[in-house]
């Protein structure tokens, strides 16, 4: 039995449609007793087929919400499931940032400030909320957006890198370097998990995809990409809001398709 046919079977079970009516109406309060092992996620990926949208969840601590969306990743298609960290390893603990985090943090709120996927659901840890993000209108406003078959000159892109302080290397292997070899350029923004690769026919893109930095080998073509620099590199002190502030201030952030505007379904 594949794992779609298990999913069926729950989406056709009277109390998982009870469920799901419940969420389809606005203003709804659940609480779930009785799950056990990964069924809370099974149960999730149940709910989310028949109830599209776009979905925050909330777990009690960094590790449970990592642990939760690694089995929502296993069950749903790629890029349906974001997971949005801490920028601190150890609560409490904000002296000593993690980088990785902050990337991944940097990527998703880029993400979704720019390009919201139609549906998706959105894993977060109470730890994680609690922290200010920078604000939409700020986010748009440090950025390059580029795309396959756009007339744009190496010299333009490598002004905007030096501009908003990308600094040249021999090989890329962190956020915010860029390295020139011909008709390519290599930069790591500050909002990817990956450096892309950009290569030139002219002044028009050619193709752009990412890499991995250590064995150079290329890992997923794009269309189009963002190039996102440090931000506070470029502001002093950026104004802040909440992380429920940015969600509801995007429109298309938490807006479910389909829904007559009522806000997403949240699971906490």
């Amino acid at each position: 039995m594949k794992i779609e046919d298990v999913i069926t079977l729950y989406r056709n079970n009277p109390e998982i449609k009870i469920v799901c009516d419940s969420l389809k109406s606005s203003g709804s309060n659940l609480s779930l007793d009785g799950i056990y092992g990964s069924f809370d996620a099974i149960l999730t990926r149940a709910v989310f087929s028949d109830v599209k949208g776009r979905h925050l969840i909330i777990i009690d601590d960094p590790d449970s919400a990592n642990y939760f969306a690694s089995d929502l990743r296993s069950i749903l298609p790629d890029g349906e499931v974001l997971c949005f960290p801490p920028s601190f390893s150890q609560p409490f603990r904000t002296k000593n940032p993690d980088n990785t985090n902050i990337l991944l943090r940097a990527e998703i709120l880029s993400r979704l400030s720019n390009e919201p996927p139609e549906n998706y659901m959105l894993v977060t840890s109470a730890d994680a909320v609690v922290e200010m993000v920078l604000l939409r209108q700020t986010l748009r406003k440090h950025h390059l957006f580029i795309q396959t078959g756009e007339s744009l000159t190496q010299k333009s892109l490598m002004e905007f890198l030096q501009e908003y302080h990308f600094h040249p290397s021999n090989f890329v292997f962190e956020p915010g370097q860029f390295s020139v070899r011909g008709g390519i350029i290599d930069v790591y923004s500050f909002s990817s998990e990956y450096p892309f690769r950009i290569e030139f026919f002219g002044d028009r893109i050619q193709s752009i995809r990412s890499f991995n930095p250590t064995n150079q080998l290329s890992l997923k073509k794009f269309t189009s990409i963002h190039i996102v620099p440090d931000i506070h590199k470029q502001e002093s002190n950026p104004e802040e809001q909440t992380f429920f502030s940015f969600l509801t201030d995007n429109p298309g952030a938490l807006h479910p398709s389909g829904n007559n505007g009522q806000s997403a379904p949240f699971f906490i």
